[in-house]
């Protein structure tokens, strides 16, 4: 079971800690004490329990008074913490799972090439065109395809909401829209000649909905036993592009407006 999930936000918000998660990043921690770090783009890193004082400690607080604090729970020389703590924040932080507080990486920079300017303008357009619904949802699900692979799903997250930003509310009845847009998607999906997943699916309703103003959420979830992934859309009480029951067995670890 996961008992606590931090986020940059979360573990940074006393604004002491030495390190700092990536934007993509989600630290998890489980019953037995271990831990999991989970990026955005299909990795998935497992603590054992010293791995996840070390680190939670790390993101929370200064490297002396972690350092103190896991020599003490451990009841260990904190110089031999000290020993330990350096080369595993160093492979942290090489994989870009983490990055010193004074450091943070600069978002945005890579978002300009041309490959995601013009994925952005592509979808933009396909989003407000006055198409059918079924050739706007294939398209969709074609550019949702192509971005993921070129960009990874992190980055293709960043340049959607932007593509598609998110207008005052214009249909009446929220639940039914949706749910009319679900259905094309999903048919449209089993049909299409890609093989698409759940990430294409829910990122096109996503867009769809947020071209018509209503506020959906993507959500990506995490399951431990076995560990995977899986990907959907929600507005209000409503679970869209897959059945109900199988989300509800994922844990939201990311969601995004």
């Amino acid at each position: 079971m996961i008992t606590d999930i931090l986020s940059p936000a979360s573990a940074s918000q006393g604004g002491k800690g030495a390190y700092v998660l990536a934007p993509y990043v989600r630290f998890l921690e489980i019953q037995d004490d271990t831990a999991r770090l989970l990026d955005l783009d299909g990795e998935f890193y497992a603590l054992s329990a010293t791995g996840r004082a070390l680190l939670r400690a790390s993101l929370l607080q200064d490297l002396a008074t972690a350092v103190r604090s896991v020599a003490m729970a451990y009841n260990v020389d904190a110089h031999r913490v000290q020993q330990d703590l350096h080369p595993f924040l160093a492979t942290l932080e090489h994989k870009r799972l983490i990055y010193p507080a004074h450091a943070l990486p600069t978002a945005g920079k890579r978002e300009a090439r041309w490959p995601a300017v013009m994925l952005r303008a592509l979808l933009h357009r396909v989003t407000a065109s006055t198409a059918t619904g079924t050739v706007r949802a294939g398209s969709v699900l074609t550019l949702a395809y192509v971005t993921t692979r070129l960009m990874g799903l992190a980055r293709t997250i960043t340049i959607w909401q932007r593509a598609v930003p998110l207008l005052a509310m214009a249909a009446a009845d929220r639940a039914s829209v949706a749910r009319d847009i679900d259905e094309v998607v999903r048919t449209v999906a089993a049909q299409h000649l890609l093989p698409l997943t759940c990430k294409e699916r829910a990122l096109c309703c996503w867009a769809l909905l947020r071209a018509l103003g209503l506020p959906a959420h993507l959500v990506i979830g995490i399951a431990l036993f076995p560990l995977a992934s899986h990907c959907w859309c929600e507005l209000d009480a409503l679970i869209l592009t897959d059945e109900e029951d199988k989300c509800r067995g994922f844990t939201p670890v990311w969601r995004y407006a």
